[in-house]
């Protein structure tokens, strides 16, 4: 009877805790579990019951050994009872409830802490490099020809941590916090390893690396990323800070976190200083009709960003930072800055200076990742952007239209499923404030140029193929527009400029667009002379296939993943027309240019017939095959929605090769049309 009554406490009580409830049930349980077991104990020990009268002397002799026995186990059961109760305490103690990474700081004050730390090395042949001109100017004869090229090899890092500290909700659950402060810090951003600042007065004996960036600069040691505050209002969420901005798969804002990338590592992210607002309209209407506060699919955004207050002129003028500084908040660097004509002491006033550029964004967008056609993985996502970012002084007024989907749908039950992803950016509207692009006079100190240019930037990417648990096999196409000719009218009589990259953390292979073609367009007379006009790694001016295909090895706690595609890339047009009187020839034109240049530089003649066609071989910027071994391990609940992305370990192995086409190979210096690279990175992820 005692053990089953103890049994039956113990049951109890953990149904009970199990059920939610707290310390006061928690003790009425261990009296409970104590008192009966206490009591029937102190019977066994001071009542015993009469001897036999037949026996008198060996019945208390087998009396005393069963009451000892008795007594035993019930000490027993007792200690077993004790140690059950500590478990329990055990348990209240401990918050099993609370996501990987978040610790309770009081009753609804939480705080998440996630983040990376990774490095990758890298080794690349045959890069191409500019070639300077004695003079150090522009003007380089080496881009009607051949560049130079060379091998490189080296190693750099991140540590990148994601701290949240927020009020109540549960992000890991689909709970919106009432209030949370986030913020993105990077040390050590892609610092490549070793001094390469020469802060060593002798290479050879080097010792303190510095912190020069793979973009040529020097980085902070510590850089606040980004800083915002997200409020949970009645009506919808209210953003406000230096927030990531990303769109679709990330054609044209990226925010760059994580590791998306099956080959190369996204190195930048699209931040904005915002202020937004989403809310659910389906939800409200749900709530006020029949009280039902469910998340709806449907998803409406609000926002403003402050991109630049004062451009502080250009080029020479950015020096003058001490004078800026002096004049404090309200002061400008240049005079005037608004293209205005500035007489203080005149008889006629001065024009209204307001110099700042901004945008304003609004999205609608259907998110439903409970979509259950099939399985649970069945999702449906659909969204439209639209940005207005002017800027007064240059008369600049852009529209900005980015729309992306994704379907994911199960063919049966169980099994793979269909997939399909895109994104389609464009750029239109007019400006004066872009360098070089409409030709003409351009003014260093207040950004205007003499023409007006308008945008036709047209990009796209689409996704086809199947995906399932252990496999993917997926098919890509891309293209992304080219300028006929960057200067000077056409036909019509407008000046168009249609090449604009798309984001270069979407990565693209290893080695044609962020390594040959980056390298290639910056060492063009454009590219060097505005960053407007070179890739920057990202995808541009060219029509892409890409097949790929993946396959998972895995077991309880780790993962081994095979990745390989296959590049092939066409010129959407083969120049980059004329820059002020120089060729900036990104791919090989169809015409030669005689020696010593073009006599006009506004002549389109020579550049007629450098449209590309589908498929043309005169276009065939060349092909590339990719290859990645990935093994992951020590899986943990890192809160990524791909579950093969759910491991504290990384480690990736890629090589590439690729083998110039047409277009690009008589841009190459001779036997460098063959290039390979093998990378790996490490990563921790918490």
């Amino acid at each position: 009877m005692t053990e089953h009554l103890g049994s039956a406490c113990r049951a109890t009580a953990r149904r009970e805790w199990s059920a939610g409830r707290r310390w006061p049930q928690l003790g009425a349980y261990a009296l409970t579990l104590l008192l009966p077991s206490l009591a029937v104990a102190g019977e066994d020990e001071t009542v015993a019951e009469p001897a036999p009268a037949a026996e008198p002397a060996a019945a208390p002799v087998a009396d005393a050994k069963g009451g000892d026995a008795e007594v035993k186990k019930l000490r027993d059961e007792v200690r077993d009872l004790r140690f059950s109760l500590q478990e329990l305490q055990r348990e209240a103690n401990k918050d099993d409830k609370l996501a990987f990474g978040t610790y309770r700081l009081g009753k609804e004050l939480f705080f998440d802490f996630h983040g990376y730390f990774r490095a990758r090395y890298v080794n690349a042949t045959n890069i191409p490099v500019a070639r300077l001109d004695k003079g150090g100017g522009f003007a380089q004869a080496a881009h009607t020809g051949r560049d130079d090229a060379s091998d490189a090899s080296f190693a750099y890092s991140r540590l990148r941590l994601d701290p949240t500290l927020r009020w109540g909700g549960d992000p890991s659950r689909g709970k919106t916090p009432v209030v949370s402060l986030s913020a993105q810090i990077d040390m050590l951003d892609n610092v490549m390893f070793g001094d390469n600042s020469r802060q060593g007065s002798v290479p050879l004996f080097a010792e303190n690396p510095s912190a020069m960036g793979i973009n040529g600069r020097e980085q902070p040691f510590l850089f606040v990323r980004r800083l915002w505050l997200d409020i949970q209002a009645p009506l919808g969420l209210i953003k406000v800070g230096r927030q990531a901005s990303q769109g679709g798969i990330g054609l044209l804002f990226n925010d760059g976190n994580g590791f998306r990338n099956d080959f190369g590592d996204a190195n930048g992210g699209s931040s904005f200083d915002r202020v937004a607002f989403a809310t659910r309209p389906l939800t409200i209407y749900n709530a006020l009709t029949n009280g039902n506060r469910a998340p709806t699919p449907l998803i409406v955004l609000a926002g403003h960003d402050w991109l630049v207050e004062d451009p502080l002129g250009f080029h020479g003028s950015q020096g003058n930072l001490g004078l800026r500084q002096a004049a404090g908040p309200f002061g400008v660097v240049t005079d005037p800055t608004c293209g205005g004509k500035a007489e203080p002491e005149g008889e006629k006033p001065t024009e209204k200076c307001n110099n700042d550029v901004t945008q304003w964004l609004y999205a609608l967008v259907w998110k439903d990742e409970k979509l259950n056609l099939k399985q649970k993985t069945d999702e449906l996502l659909l969204g439209l952007v639209y940005v207005n970012r002017s800027q007064e002084f240059n008369k600049s007024n852009m529209h900005i239209v980015d729309f992306f989907w994704r379907f994911q749908m199960g063919l049966a039950e169980t099994g793979p499923s269909i997939y399909t992803e895109g994104e389609i950016t464009s750029i239109t509207g007019k400006t004066n404030g872009l360098k070089l692009l409409p030709g003409g006079s351009f003014s260093d100190e207040t950004g205007l140029a003499e023409n007006s240019l308008q945008g036709g930037v047209l990009n796209y990417v689409a996704r086809l193929g199947l995906k399932a648990p252990t496999w993917d096999a997926i098919a890509e196409y891309g293209y992304s527009s080219g300028d006929d000719q960057l200067v000077g009218p056409t036909d019509d009589g407008k000046s168009i400029f249609k090449m604009y990259p798309i984001n270069d953390d979407y990565r693209m292979g290893l080695l044609m667009y962020p390594t040959v073609l980056a390298a290639r367009s910056f060492n063009t007379g454009a590219g060097r002379a505005s960053g407007a006009l070179h890739s920057g790694g990202g995808i541009f001016n060219s029509t892409y296939l890409n097949p790929k295909v993946r396959y998972r090895m895995n077991s309880t706690d780790s993962q081994i993943e095979l990745v390989g595609q296959g590049i092939l890339a066409w010129a959407d047009t083969l120049n980059g027309g004329y820059v002020l009187g120089f060729v900036s020839d990104y791919y090989t034109p169809r015409a030669t240019p005689p020696a010593g240049g073009w006599t006009d530089p506004f002549d389109k003649a020579p550049y007629a017939d450098n449209k590309c066609k589908a498929f043309d071989g005169d276009c065939a910027i060349g092909w590339e095959i990719d290859l990645a071994v990935k093994v992951k391990w020590l899986r943990r609940n890192l809160g990524f929605t791909e579950a093969r992305d759910n491991y504290m370990m990384q480690w990736s192995n890629e090589f590439g090769y690729m083998s110039a086409g047409k277009a690009l190979k008589d841009r190459l210096a001779v036997g460098a049309d063959g290039i390979w690279t093998l990378q790996s990175r490490i990563a921790y992820l918490w």
